[in-house]
C-alpha cells in the first residue's frame, strides 16, 4: 500500500477543515494550526492531507521536511481576502519561488455574488505556470473539492513527465 501526502495551505483554519471533510477524508486535528485527513483511495493508495493554517506574515517552516514526500499543494483562498490583503498573493509568490512542488491555487466561489462561472471555464485548472493551476471551487461540494485533488494529481503527472522528457 502506498501513501502520498498533499499539503492544504490557507490563512483560514475553517477552509482547511471543510476541505478535508468534503474530500471524504477522516479529519484529525493535530495542533492549533495543523489538521490531518486520511483519504483511502482503494486497495493500493492512500492520501494524507496535511492542512496548515498560515500565519499572516512569516512563513518560516522547515519546508524541505514538509514536502519531501509530498505530491503537491492546494492553496485555498477566498475572494474577499484577496481584495483586502496582499498576504495571499505574497504567499503564492513565495511558494512559487521557494517550493519546488506542483500546486493548485483554489479560490472559493462561496462568497461570490454570482456563482455561475461555467465549469468548462476552469475545469482542469487554468495553467499559470508549468507546475501551477488556478481553479475555482465550491467548498460545500464534494465533487468540486475532489476535482481540485484530481487537478493537482494531473499537474504533478505533467510536471513529472516534463522532467523525464
Amino acid at each position: 500500500m502506498q501513501t502520498t501526502e498533499i499539503l492544504l495551505l490557507s490563512f483560514e483554519r475553517e477552509d482547511i477543515d471543510r476541505f478535508i471533510e468534503r474530500s471524504g477524508a477522516a479529519k484529525e486535528p493535530v495542533s492549533e494550526s495543523l489538521t490531518a485527513g486520511f483519504l483511502d483511495l482503494g486497495d493500493d493508495m492512500n492520501v494524507l492531507l496535511l492542512g496548515m493554517q498560515l500565519p499572516q506574515e512569516s512563513w518560516e517552516y522547515n519546508w524541505p521536511f514538509l514536502y519531501r514526500k509530498t505530491l503537491g499543494a492546494v492553496i485555498l483562498g477566498r475572494v474577499p481576502a484577496l481584495e483586502s490583503t496582499s498576504a495571499f498573493t505574497s504567499f503564492v509568490d513565495f511558494f512559487a519561488q521557494q517550493i519546488p512542488l506542483p500546486f493548485v491555487i483554489a479560490i472559493s466561489m462561496e462568497d461570490l455574488p454570482n456563482r455561475n462561472i461555467p465549469p468548462r471555464a476552469y475545469s482542469g485548472g487554468l495553467a499559470i505556470s508549468p507546475r501551477a493551476r488556478l481553479s475555482f471551487y465550491l467548498p460545500e461540494s464534494r465533487k468540486s473539492v475532489r476535482q481540485l485533488l484530481v487537478d493537482l494529481i494531473n499537474t504533478h503527472m505533467e510536471t513529472t513527465a516534463a522532467r523525464v522528457a
